[in-house]
């Protein structure tokens, strides 16, 4: 929301997520797909085994008593093991039309089908089972085609349960995650005004001494002026994004550029910079400082350590999938680069995390003889970040 970048805003609560959840390679990794959860195996253990139970004892109790008591049980215990394996197939394919986050309309559109053809797949191995081992003129009743096609019908709707509850727990726990995150967003936002409140008389009171400081240092030496003069720059914006959580990339370019400038007035030419800002990425938010952030890695670990410097290069553009591509190489290794505490680029990470979820990303590689960081951001933020 461009429009919404220089305000602080309430977070949003279980409006936020979408109807159908998403499923993906970060929430449902490829063994979670297959194999699924020990709780998931034991839902499903319990809700057959339930339904088992009832079968076996209306088997064992009827009226008049089964001929074939032996035949019903087999069969019933069959049917168990396929109903398990055949809804267990309807959960793998649950959550690849999940990756496309249907609308509910069309999920029940496409599950009507499915519930009957989960149905058909159970009831045909129990029928021809039952056909097969039939030896008495009740059994042979058991497998007529009017008897086939209400056993079907029955299953469908048992299976359209399963598929029901099995949604209705996602969700569940979609909205409860939710609501788990927002505390905790809520909680970093206290604390973070808190501290923020803490110490904001030092950052005024350091403000104004810059400003105090540049008035005594004579006009004629500018370069000691022009640095005291970026360094509060840099400290104003800092004192007026403390309480914003994104701003346009090319606000975010602007003090990145007073950042450079003053990092050029102690490297002088050993700090070389190239820039490549496509267009359309100017207007995407980012958080403020990650720009700096990543700056300030590459000077550190590139510039600083080479007494002839280092090409520093800054790009920012928008991929296929829309996400903004932020880059900045250096010549160095990466191991020099890991040696430090790398907070920075760990509270970016977790900024990025927090605001855009985790289809946002910060890498840190070596490509050839150049250290290469890459922020990928999604196109639209969470709306408890918005």
């Amino acid at each position: 929301m461009p429009g919404s970048a220089g305000k602080r805003h309430t977070p949003a609560r279980l409006r936020s997520f979408t109807p159908i959840p998403y499923a993906d390679d970060t929430t449902h990794p490829l063994r979670r797909r297959w194999l699924g959860t020990t709780s998931y195996w034991v839902a499903q253990a319990c809700g057959w085994g339930l339904l088992g139970v009832s079968l076996a004892f209306s088997a064992l109790y009827s009226d008049p008593p089964s001929k074939n008591l032996k035949l019903d049980l087999l069969l019933t215990g069959g049917g168990l093991v396929v109903g398990t394996l055949v809804t267990h197939l309807v959960r793998i394919l649950l959550l690849v039309l999940r990756r496309r986050q249907p609308s509910w309309t069309t999920l029940v559109g496409v599950l009507i089908p499915i519930s009957v053809a989960a149905a058909v797949a159970l009831v045909n191995p129990v029928f021809a089972a039952g056909a097969h081992c039939a030896t008495t003129t009740e059994d042979l009743e058991k497998t007529t085609v009017g008897s086939y096609l209400s056993t079907i019908f029955l299953f469908a709707l048992l299976i359209g349960v399963w598929v029901s509850l099995y949604l209705g727990y996602q969700h569940y726990s979609r909205a409860r995650q939710a609501v788990i995150e927002q505390l905790k967003l809520d909680a970093a936002v206290k604390e973070a005004e808190l501290r923020a409140l803490r110490s904001q008389i030092n950052p005024h009171f350091l403000f104004n001494s810059l400003n105090c400081l540049r008035a005594l240092i004579p006009r004629e030496l500018s370069r000691p002026r022009d640095a005291v003069t970026l360094l509060a720059d840099l400290l104003r914006a800092s004192l007026t994004l403390g309480q914003t959580h994104l701003i346009p990339l090319s606000k975010e370019l602007e003090m990145a550029e007073n950042y450079l400038a003053l990092e050029q007035l102690r490297f002088e030419s050993r700090l070389r910079i190239h820039r490549r800002i496509s267009g359309p990425s100017a207007a995407r938010l980012v958080p403020p400082f990650l720009v700096q952030t990543l700056i300030e890695n590459a000077i550190k670990f590139g510039v600083a350590q080479f007494d002839e410097g280092s090409d520093v290069a800054l790009t920012a553009s928008v991929d296929d999938a829309r996400n903004l591509v932020i880059s900045v190489e250096n010549d160095g290794r990466l191991d020099c680069a890991t040696s430090g505490t790398g907070v920075g680029l760990r509270n970016a990470r977790a900024r990025l995390a927090l605001l855009f979820g985790p289809a946002a990303t910060l890498t840190l590689e070596q490509r050839g003889d150049r250290v290469v960081a890459v922020a990928t951001i999604p196109p639209e933020p969470l709306p408890l970040s918005a």
